[in-house]
């Protein structure tokens, strides 16, 4: 019989670069995970495309480290997905109110039309090993400007929450979602948690793909996590890649 699943170990710093930078040192020095890379204040964060992402003293800034063990390359960025809903869940066992809080594709956290928070999920390999690299930010204390994006925070709506508190519950959730997706097996399940958990089907949105800029409605997620987005003259285009705005549906304005 197997004894209790142990918590993977936590390397916290009080001021860091990035920790997804630590995670990648960390491997190409041989960890292997999974380990949870922590900071007090992240001093240089990235988020997708590259965007600068601060995270000061008080907000939360992890990095999670692991071998997708019997996962194949194709599905390692479904891992997204995962991160998401178990952040979700997480906020919400700490009392954050669950109507209040959604995710919009891929990877971004919302309350309302503003942003709490990102993801940023980096795969590589290192002496042969494949490893995800998991990196979580979240303004728990202070907002962050961002130019040309509404943001928020926990305190501004009222919930004070330590980053000691959150990292207890979002090790174990993502645990739990990590279990039920099975290497990509599952992915099913894990689709269906994040849409339950997204902004709602038909939420107006704009995607600007790179090559093209997109309009339409929310009209949910391809089997393998692409975003669906039904157009104004009703067609569906599925989408793998693309920065999305939600589109507030009194004045038309992007967040």
């Amino acid at each position: 019989m197997n004894g209790p699943r142990q918590s993977p170990p936590v390397l916290a710093f009080e001021t860091i670069d990035s920790t997804n930078a630590e995670a990648h040192r960390r491997a190409a020095a041989g960890e292997r995970g999974p380990i949870w890379i922590t900071a007090g204040r992240q001093e240089v964060g990235r988020g997708r495309s590259g965007r600068a992402w601060s995270s000061p003293l008080g907000n939360f800034s992890a990095s999670f480290l692991f071998m997708p063990e019997g996962a194949v390359p194709s599905a390692y960025h479904q891992v997204s997905f995962i991160s998401g809903v178990a952040v979700v869940d997480a906020l919400r066992a700490c009392g954050v109110d669950r109507t209040s809080l959604q995710l919009k594709w891929p990877n971004d956290l919302m309350i309302g039309d503003a942003k709490l928070g990102g993801i940023l999920v980096e795969s590589s390999r290192y002496s042969g090993d494949d490893l995800i690299i998991i990196g979580i930010g979240l303004n728990l204390a202070v907002a962050p400007h961002v130019p040309d994006r509404k943001v928020t925070s926990l305190a501004a709506h009222g919930t004070c929450l330590a980053p000691n508190a959150l990292l207890h519950e979002l090790a174990s959730t993502l645990s739990h979602w990590l279990a039920v997706w099975e290497g990509g097996r599952n992915f099913t399940a894990v689709r269906e948690a994040w849409l339950d958990r997204a902004h709602p089907l038909g939420q107006a949105l704009t995607v600007n793909a790179l090559d093209q800029i997109y309009t339409g409605t929310f009209a949910g997620l391809g089997p393998n996590g692409s975003l669906s987005l039904r157009t104004s003259d009703g067609t569906n285009v599925s989408l793998d890649h693309g920065d999305v705005s939600l589109v507030q549906q009194a004045d038309r304005r992007p967040t």
